[in-house]
């Protein structure tokens, strides 16, 4: 079996930080989005940004711990990262 190429980079603590505000505000836009339901499409984008929220979430922990996140397309690598 051919060895996956390595999808992290490196970042720190400014990353972290950057990261965690991202996440917030998804987190944020998430619950408005999900108290303002007007229309049904608004809970598909409420739950989209409470996804992106995790993944910003899983990079600001992985560059304070690791120093280091995933920067690939397959977000179950990111998990693997945390593990």
């Amino acid at each position: 079996m051919a060895k996956r190429p390595d999808r992290t980079g490196p970042c720190g603590p400014t990353e972290a930080r950057a990261r965690l505000r991202t996440a917030e505000a998804y987190l944020q836009s998430a619950e408005l989005a999900q108290i303002e339901v007007v229309r049904r499409e608004f809970t598909t984008v409420a739950a989209g940004n409470a996804v992106l929220a995790g993944i910003g979430a899983s990079d600001s922990i992985c560059c304070s711990r690791l120093s280091r996140m995933h920067r690939g397309d397959d977000h179950r690598d990111a998990g693997q990262l945390l593990d």
